[in-house]
């Protein structure tokens, strides 16, 4: 049983870190981040600031509780439900034939693809 317990907790501890690697260019360059969230066009002027400004943070925490090892289940019901979203806008992003940017890690994302949809999947 305990040989299950070391892959799961690996596991977290990646993910955890990954939000801390996606949420810190966000939160130095909030600007371009924000652009990067109006280049999807999902968004309105207002909803899209809110968006830009909570996300970035909602990593961090979500991040922060992976790797320390606290509130982990609800942790990681935010970070699947953020991949989860994430996986929809950027399939609406290439459904609509968007040239730009994932915004995933900052500018350092890539631009939209399908292998930038392939790594979300896999988180």
């Amino acid at each position: 049983m305990k040989m299950l317990r070391i892959p799961s907790s690996g596991l977290t501890l990646v993910l955890g870190f990954v939000f801390l690697a996606a949420s810190w260019p966000k939160l130095q360059f909030p600007y371009e981040f924000l652009s990067g969230v109006y280049s999807y066009e999902l968004l309105g002027p207002v909803t899209g600031l809110y968006a830009a400004a909570l996300l970035p943070w909602l990593e961090l925490i979500v991040g922060l509780c992976l790797v320390v090892g606290m509130f982990v289940q609800g942790a990681l019901v935010i970070a699947n439900t953020l991949c989860f979203l994430f996986v929809l806008v950027q399939c609406w992003a290439l459904e609509q034939g968007l040239q730009i940017s994932c915004s995933c890690f900052g500018s350092g994302g890539g631009m939209v693809s399908y292998a930038t949809l392939l790594r979300t999947l896999v988180l």
